[in-house]
């Protein structure tokens, strides 16, 4: 399995990777993660994310003619645009997957049209353990867990609690790397003069779920995003999401969620944490509907999802 590498202790691709991996192996595969394939034989190469990992895909498909290739369509490679020399490693890798991975339906119409027959969806699960963590009474807590890079577009948050009332209660925290050093030092500077918003870096992955399962809300401000885990994550350990209205929050939350935000506006973000936190009919209708949503997340549909690409593959198990 091939996943690019990113700066930090957790990143998107390294959790589906890891969660992945586990997965075939109790479906009786050996599993070997790398940045780019090391050459070694295998029966079939994964490969997470179309550009980055487009060397890897020419490499092993020139060794391995006959052999599958499955592709991740992780979301920066689906929505974001691309340069001409990105867009054709892109083409290439897509020409030779021999099947295509997505994390939420809607993603299936990112790709060309010739290429969606060999696209499978599979959503990223996450077991419902944490419920029931007990939230802080003093604030109303916002966490918004995202790597600050441009397109997790993380001041907005900062934007959108400069408009709060001075009655309101929200409290917002970030937790993620710096993976844009520039953005990260603008993200501190802007978090020191607004004490409503603090900013903790990057966090292990068993410590960013325990802040989340303690919050009262997940916010995500990404401009694009393929699938996020920590969409899941929320879902599964019964904390609403209030989300960006872009298709990798869509496929998930489904069209008619109702705490979803235009990108890149901060007025309507901010009023929509306000309704969260002041409408408790709103609140509580959040919260059973994430509750239905969680039900899709079951890690044995995961697990199911897989032996059935495994077997259409052929690849035993």
């Amino acid at each position: 399995m091939v996943r690019p590498e990113t700066p930090g202790p957790e990143d998107g691709n390294r959790t589906t990777a890891n969660r992945w991996g586990k997965i075939l192996s109790s479906l009786g595969a050996r599993v070997r993660q790398m940045q780019e394939w090391d050459g070694d034989g295998a029966d079939l190469l994964i490969a997470l994310h179309a550009v980055k990992s487009h060397a890897s895909v020419r490499r092993f498909h020139d060794a391995h003619p006959g052999a599958p290739i499955v592709l991740c369509g992780t979301g920066t490679d689906l929505y974001l645009p691309r340069d001409d020399e990105d867009e054709a490693l892109a083409h290439e890798s897509l020409e030779l997957a021999t099947r295509i991975v997505v994390l939420q339906p809607l993603a299936v119409e990112a790709l060309p049209p010739g290429h969606r027959h060999k696209a499978r969806v599979i959503l990223q699960s996450f077991p419902r353990s944490r419920r029931g963590t007990p939230k802080p009474s003093d604030v109303f807590l916002v966490v918004l867990l995202a790597n600050v890079r441009p397109v997790k577009d993380p001041l907005l948050a900062v934007d959108a609690c400069e408009l709060l009332p001075a009655t309101s209660r929200i409290h917002v925290i970030h937790a993620g790397s710096p993976i844009d050093g520039e953005l990260a030092a603008l993200l501190q500077e802007r978090a020191r003069s607004n004490p409503r918003f603090e900013t903790r870096g990057g966090l292990p992955h068993g410590e960013a779920l325990d802040l989340l399962a303690s919050s009262h809300l997940l916010l995500s401000t990404s401009r694009q995003e393929g699938g996020a885990n920590v969409l899941s994550e929320a879902l599964a350990s019964g904390v609403p999401v209030v989300a960006t209205s872009i298709p990798g929050s869509l496929g998930i939350l489904g069209g008619g969620y109702p705490a979803l935000f235009p990108p890149g506006d901060a007025p309507a973000l901010a009023n929509l944490l306000v309704r969260c936190e002041e409408d408790s009919d709103f609140y509580g209708e959040l919260l059973l509907r994430c509750d239905r949503l969680s039900e899709q997340l079951d890690p044995q549909r995961e697990l199911d999802s897989w032996a059935s690409l495994l077997e259409e593959l052929g690849i035993p198990g």
